[in-house]
């Protein structure tokens, strides 16, 4: 464990700053004369957070007298990381939703579950101890609710109320394992802060239910398609960009790699996480591609970027040796999707609230976010995703893993070109859209989209220099680049050809004339097309299915059938 408790130290008791803040902006809230003004300054108390990030020398650690569980927090470099990058975007974001409610009455609602969110997020960030990882996480997670479903329209209600189950599920989940914890250790101090105890099978699988909820992966992922587009586009933003990071950052406290329980279980549970997270990466992207909202299509990015994410973390599991490159391919990876996509999402609310020169020049800068995504070279996602390979490339056992990729990015490509598209026609309602030059909209989504196209490059050339010169000078061979835009050059033809129709018809008619197949088109086509568009509804439907009651409920009785065999074959 990195340094004892200690009490004196001055720099420790800013610890307490970080989730404290918040919650005393979220009392204040209570008195209704104070709620306009502390409304427009809530977002602020993130700033202790992003401030003890970046200054803080060294590892800083605090115990909580008073509690029988050695409650603590502390700052180390893994916590330092998650911290400052959760502090940004809960600071920009918030900023952000304050313009974004100007005259709406109901903003102190709002910022309360905002408010209780972000404290929630920062205390699992600092959480020395299990109960206080949990409690936060807890925290956290019914927070959120209150974003989701704070629009009051039907939509939001149903969303808010799978989010709430699917969330109970992995409540449970999370509990379960750290109940299990307590039985088997004699500190409660996290593992991968040096506690005693080395999960289990049972217990790996439980927290894998808890965070692969929270993180939507593939099978727990039936609340981001409703939950993105019914809240307001700052809540989507930190949904998207952080909170489901938590899952994660959880995954690396709970199951640390140096704590030796990787070695047991590194055939079948490291391959199955990469082959699931391959599988999501590839379902979100088709599934996304037949959206018609710029929200639910982001939505779907995320179960994708997720899955990219998932098979990254199995493969930096399944690689003890190569801890470090594995990590920082890890961090990497997260700091890119985090300021891309809480870009992409607060863009999204750029355009509904301009007109004109305004939203054209919105328009073209959403390029920027959109093309890091896809991993266009010179961009972050370009760097972030050449470390993915290099992880992946490590793994000999899993051979679908290439081909997964190439079909990712192609997706990946193909699923952005259709969100611009949507973009450029989304928010023209007169009704909704405030013709205005705001500033307060400008500044934090301006300021996003600088730190996304260059925050990650300057992290690795600081945090990790060795690996930071390795892969820059790699990423820039002719072999890399030609391998890169293979997928993104057939993406961009298929966006002509797909996406944007008027092309699809004049391509279309001239390979028919040069081909000659007068006949094909005129029959076969027509059942192609019927053949496509009953997949299309197939697809459509299983996805609907997974998102009411009866499916979910199925869904839970499987999942404990599951865990009930794996506790007998525990034993």
């Amino acid at each position: 464990m990195p340094g004892d408790f200690f009490f004196g130290n001055s720099a420790a008791f800013l610890l307490l700053l970080a989730p404290a803040a918040p919650l005393v902006f979220l009392l204040a809230l209570a008195w209704p004369a104070s709620r306009e003004k502390l409304g427009r300054i809530a977002p602020w108390s993130a700033l202790p957070a992003l401030l003890l990030g970046l200054l803080l020398p060294g590892d800083v650690q605090l115990g909580l007298p008073g509690t029988w569980w050695q409650a603590g927090l502390i700052l180390d470099d893994l916590g330092r990381f998650f911290l400052v990058v959760n502090a940004l975007l809960w600071l920009l974001s918030g900023v952000f939703a304050t313009t974004w409610f100007r005259g709406d009455r109901r903003i102190h609602l709002f910022m309360a579950f905002y408010l209780a969110a972000m404290a929630g997020h920062f205390g699992l960030t600092l959480a020395l101890d299990i109960p206080t990882f949990y409690l936060c996480f807890a925290l956290m997670g019914f927070s959120a609710y209150g974003l989701v479903v704070h629009e009051g329209t039907r939509f939001s209600r149903r969303a808010g109320r799978l989010y709430l189950f699917m969330l109970m599920i992995g409540e449970l989940g999370l509990f379960g394992g750290v109940a299990l914890a307590s039985t088997q250790s004699s500190s409660m101090v996290l593992p991968g802060l040096g506690g005693s105890w080395v999960p289990g099978f049972t217990a790996v699988m439980l927290f894998a239910v808890g965070f692969g909820i929270k993180a939507g992966m593939l099978g727990g992922h039936g609340w981001l398609p409703l939950a993105h587009p019914a809240a307001p586009v700052p809540a989507s933003a930190v949904l998207s960009a952080v909170m489901i990071k938590a899952g994660v950052f959880g995954w690396l406290r709970l199951t640390p790699l140096e704590s030796g329980w990787t070695a047991a279980w590194s055939g079948p549970l490291f391959s199955g996480l990469m082959l699931l997270g391959g599988i999501a990466a590839i379902y979100g992207t088709v599934v996304g591609l037949w959206q018609k909202g710029p929200k639910t299509i982001l939505a779907y990015s995320s179960v994708s970027q997720m899955g990219w994410l998932t098979l990254l973390l199995g493969a930096y599991l399944a690689c003890p040796d190569m801890g470090g490159l594995g990590l920082s391919a890890l961090l990497l990876f997260v700091l890119h999707h985090a300021l891309a996509k809480g870009t992409l999402f607060l863009g999204v609310g750029m355009l509904q609230r301009n007109m004109g020169v305004s939203r054209r020049l919105v328009w073209w800068l959403l390029l920027l976010p959109a093309a890091a995504l896809a991993g266009v070279p010179a961009t972050s996602g370009f760097l972030a995703k050449f470390a993915l390979e290099t992880m992946v490339g490590l793994q000999e056992s899993v051979t679908l893993l290439t081909p997964m990729l190439f079909l990712a990015t192609l997706g990946t490509t193909l699923l952005m070109g259709r969100f611009l598209w949507k973009a450029a026609c989304h928010g023209l309602d007169a009704k909704k859209v405030e013709a205005s030059f705001d500033l307060g909209l400008w500044v934090p989504w301006l300021l996003l989209l600088g730190l996304s196209a260059s925050l990650p490059w300057f992290w690795l050339l600081y945090a990790v220099p060795d690996e930071a010169a390795a892969w820059i000078g790699a990423v820039w061979s002719v072999d890399v680049l030609l391998k890169t835009l293979l997928p993104l050059l057939l993406g961009g033809f298929l966006v002509v050809i797909v996406i944007l129709w008027p092309w699809r018809r004049v391509l279309l008619f001239g390979t028919a004339l040069f081909v000659g197949q007068r006949i094909w088109r005129r029959n076969q086509q027509r059942y192609l097309r019927r053949w496509w568009r009953q997949q299309q509804a197939a697809a459509l439907h299983f996805e609907r299915r997974l998102q009411q009651w009866p499916m979910a409920g199925r869904a839970l009785i499987l999942l404990a059938v599951l865990l009930g065999t794996s506790l007998l074959l525990a034993h």
